[in-house]
């Protein structure tokens, strides 16, 4: 039985889709998705007026592995957008693990800690340009945050793979620095 449970978000959201979408579920997957969960705190430290530390609680259960299985992608991710003069700036930033497999010894990122308890995470959040549009940096004041929470299971004797998600927000945060 292929059993999936829980993921947390340096990349963006489409890769994280991406991923997401490529990992079709397996016939007898259980999907468990009560036992996910992330929180975004509701204030971020402004750092050197540069980026923001943004503090987040994942929560992800125990994992249980046949010895075919192995997780694939975790990523804990957090977006924040706040108003500044007449512009609204954002970034993202996340906390992420990717493998290829045991054998390959190909591996990025640190494992999140999936035990059924709530873990905190920092992430670091980096204003970010669109386009033809210039960097804004964040300033001291209100801003609305989401996080996003994932992970990918994939399965060497079926060749087949597994995911589950949960996200938080909008909500309302205070940059303070």
């Amino acid at each position: 039985m292929f059993r999936i449970l829980c993921f947390v978000g340096v990349g963006s959201v489409a890769v994280v889709a991406a991923a997401a979408l490529a990992l079709a579920p397996t016939a007898g997957a259980t999907h468990l998705e009560s036992g996910m969960s992330i929180s975004v705190a509701d204030s971020a430290k402004l750092v050197n007026g540069v980026y923001l530390v943004v503090p987040v609680s994942v929560t992800c259960p125990a994992i249980e592995l046949s010895p075919t299985q192995f997780i694939q992608f975790e990523d804990a991710f957090v977006s924040v957008s706040e108003k500044v003069g007449k512009v609204v700036t954002g970034g993202g930033g996340q906390v992420s693990y990717y493998s290829n497999g045991p054998s390959s010894g190909q591996a990025q990122g640190t494992p999140l800690t999936c035990d059924g308890a709530p873990h905190a995470y920092a992430i670091n959040v980096f204003p970010e340009s669109s386009g033809y549009f210039p960097i804004a940096p964040f300033k001291g004041g209100k801003a609305v945050a989401f996080g996003y929470f994932s992970i990918s299971i994939f399965d060497t004797s079926t060749f087949e793979g597994d995911s589950n998600n949960v996200q938080a927000g909008p909500i309302s945060i205070s940059i303070k620095g």
